[in-house]
């Protein structure tokens, strides 16, 4: 995959040159990138669609999940998200989703458990230092 953009500069470029050449493939090996991407993008845009990827947009917008559709359409549920849009502008949204939901309280979780981690190390008198990149705490004694 390609690191020299930032991934608005990379869905930019896609469309650009999807444009251009007229082909997922050429697209992905002229940006680096992967043509699933490339296609996800094109979907996203309008600018793409196939008889699969039309079936499977059309099944998950009458609600249907997409490992129903898996199951319907004997494919992987990896394969039917590769047919999907990008949600774009999700992560602003007033109101989460429930995946949104749950990722946010395992996060939350997690602080937690790590900070309660740290001050049980702190109450049995271990000393605790911070490595500089990741500030995780580590044991001298080891």
């Amino acid at each position: 995959m390609n690191k020299d953009f930032p991934k608005d500069k990379l869905y930019e470029e896609i469309i650009k040159t999807y444009k251009s050449t007229k082909s997922v493939l050429k697209t992905a090996n002229k940006l680096n990138t992967y043509p699933i991407k490339v296609r996800r993008v094109l979907i996203t845009e309008g600018l793409w669609e196939s008889k699969t990827s039309g079936i499977i947009v059309s099944m998950h917008s009458q609600g249907i999940s997409v490992k129903e559709i898996a199951n319907q359409l004997f494919l992987s549920e990896k394969n039917i998200q590769s047919y999907l849009p990008y949600s774009r502008g999700c992560y602003n949204a007033k109101r989460r989703t429930r995946n949104g939901e749950r990722s946010k309280e395992y996060r939350e979780r997690m602080k937690r458990a790590y900070a309660n981690q740290v001050l049980n190390r702190i109450n049995r008198g271990e000393e605790i230092t911070y490595l500089k990149d990741k500030k995780l705490p580590i044991n001298d004694d080891k």
